[in-house]
């Protein structure tokens, strides 16, 4: 189904906006990595200098440019309005509450689009033009809604229920692989750390034996964990699937227009649900003092 223009600007904000939160993290990390690496043996030359002092800049130019733009807050923010938009379309598609063929039910469409606008004002500067005027109440909903409910049911669970599934299976599987990898990686970095040492207490002056860069690369893995968050996601994701598969069980006993609307607005509301538990989780780690 094609979403209301505001659905599109959101996403693209919320993905531009991720991709330059991350960026930065990981610009951060290289930096710093590069000053350790550099900091083993410091060559009395002055282009080293300028060097080490260029890379140990950049990780606080970075530093600074996150703390000024604050990319993860437009991403979640964006990311929270494009998800309610979707489920408002959805909701309005399947005729589900507050949208039950009503007169009024385009009216009180465009009322909620514009209240979550203007709730979600903050990222609106990062909106492109290319789509943003676009139209709100798309063909596809309207045609969504002149179905016979036995079809609008069956695009719904097509097209809403099982990508959802989809999605949060494969999200609590990949999640889960990634968590248990990057903690494969951070042993076998603590343990190469580790034999280093050992090396460079046997031989003593052997300069390049030097634990630090691999102490900071662990500690920069740590950070990417814990900033991902894999194996929570990886748990929550799996729990909301198996949710979304009780859930989807109810199908077979929707027989009026009324069980349709209870059905959806449940289910919109456990999409939500998780989307709501992901954004507190998000903003307790923007918010953790460091």
């Amino acid at each position: 189904m094609k979403f209301p223009a505001l659905h599109s600007v959101a996403d693209r904000a919320s993905d531009r906006q991720q991709s330059l939160y991350f960026g930065l993290v990981l610009a951060e990390y290289a930096a710093l990595l590069a000053v350790a690496v550099l900091s083993v043996n410091m060559i009395p030359d002055r282009r080293y200098i300028i060097l080490y002092g260029a890379l140990l800049g950049a990780a606080l130019a970075t530093l600074v440019v996150r703390s000024v733009l604050k990319p993860e807050r437009r991403w979640y923010q964006a990311r929270a309005l494009a998800e309610s938009v979707k489920t408002t379309a959805w909701k309005f598609a399947m005729v589900a509450r507050p949208f039950e063929h009503d007169a009024e039910d385009r009216r009180r469409l465009r009322e909620m689009l514009q209240e979550l606008l203007d709730a979600n004002r903050s990222v609106g500067s990062q909106f492109d033009g290319s789509s943003a005027g676009g139209d709100q109440i798309t063909g596809e909903m309207e045609a969504l809604r002149m179905l016979p409910r036995s079809e609008r049911l069956d695009v719904y669970m097509r097209d809403r229920v099982e990508d959802q599934l989809d999605w949060y299976s494969r999200k609590s599987k990949s999640n889960s692989t990634a968590g248990r990898r990057f903690a494969v990686i951070l042993g076998c970095l603590y343990v190469i750390a580790f034999v280093v040492l050992l090396i460079r207490l046997d031989q003593p002056r052997w300069i390049y034996a030097h634990p630090d860069p691999l102490i900071l690369l662990g500690a920069s893995v740590l950070g990417w964990m814990q900033i991902k968050r894999f194996n929570e996601l990886g748990a929550s994701y799996g729990l909301t699937a198996a949710e979304i598969g009780i859930l989807k069980s109810r199908a077979p006993e929707i027989a009026d227009d009324a069980a349709l609307s209870i059905f959806v607005d449940d289910a919109e509301e456990a999409f939500s649900r998780e989307h709501t538990q992901w954004l507190a989780r998000r903003s307790a780690l923007r918010d953790r003092p460091n």
